[in-house]
């Protein structure tokens, strides 16, 4: 009676473990394209802004430390957003244009908005270059380098 017991345990467990896991955490996307920040200029590599406003929303959290890299929130109701970034001496801009497409990534969760086709319709840099097109955290670590 045991070993019955014992293999309809085991049995029971095995077919657990083959059904799909429903994660909502394991969901690829998320709404911040991710921009790294360079000197082109091999002097100083410590880069701060004194603000940064994405313009219709405000000021973006963090923008006075100092940075390598920054998460660039990318708002759904819109295909634009645009970026001021001020320094004591200079203000630079960046235009970022996308499209979004709604996803339900699995039933049990909410769902997510796909970001794609990146592009910069302006920017005020020394030089940008867009790594990845596509807002996707498994594969597209980075979508802008920024030098300036």
């Amino acid at each position: 009676m045991r070993f019955w017991l014992f293999f309809l345990s085991f049995g029971f467990c095995l077919f657990e473990s083959c059904n799909e896991v429903e994660d909502c955490t394991l969901d690829p996307y998320g709404n911040y394209a991710v921009a790294t920040f360079d000197m082109l200029s091999g002097e100083s590599k410590i880069i701060a802004f004194d603000s940064i406003i994405l313009e219709g929303f405000g000021r973006l959290p963090g923008d006075r430390d100092t940075l390598i890299g920054m998460l660039l929130p990318l708002p759904v109701e819109n295909t634009e957003a645009v970026f001021h970034y001020y320094t004591d001496s200079s203000l630079y801009s960046l235009a970022v244009g996308y499209k979004s497409q709604p996803l339900i990534y699995d039933l049990s969760c909410e769902a997510t908005i796909r970001f794609y086709d990146l592009d910069t319709s302006y920017q005020s840099f020394d030089s940008l270059v867009i790594l990845g097109s596509e807002v996707h955290l498994d594969y597209v670590p980075i979508n802008f380098e920024i030098y300036l």
